[in-house]
């Protein structure tokens, strides 16, 4: 094996390598993101296209690396809605009353209240 010698992975001045790199800081920042799924699979993929010319000596390579991710875990809550003398409201609704000490010895956070625009009648 002489000193120029290498794999496919190299060509381009190593810049597929730089790519599949790439996206495997992604693939870790997801797994260690604390709103993903701690178990699910994420995968790299890669994707190595050889369009060759007519003579079979040319031959154009086209390379992509691409992460799939698990998007981050869904948010539940619960609201009420209702209308008032100025148009529809939405509350969120929250297990203690707002100022109450919750049962695990926290402070419930004020409620939010989100005005429906257009929403009179």
């Amino acid at each position: 094996m002489t000193n120029n010698e290498g794999n496919i992975l190299e060509f381009a001045n190593g810049a597929i390598l730089e790519r599949v790199s790439l996206e495997m800081g992604n693939i870790l920042k997801n797994i260690m993101d604390p709103n993903t799924p701690a178990t699910k699979k994420r995968s790299l993929k890669i994707q190595i296209d050889f369009s060759p010319k007519k003579d079979r000596n040319n031959i154009s390579v086209s390379v992509s690396a691409k992460s799939v991710l698990c998007s981050t875990d869904e948010i539940q809550l619960s609201m009420f809605a209702g209308k008032t003398e100025n148009g529809l409201q939405a509350v969120e609704l929250t297990a203690e009353i707002p100022g109450q000490m919750t049962v695990l010895g926290e402070e419930q956070y004020q409620r939010k209240v989100m005005k429906i625009v257009g929403g009179k009648n």
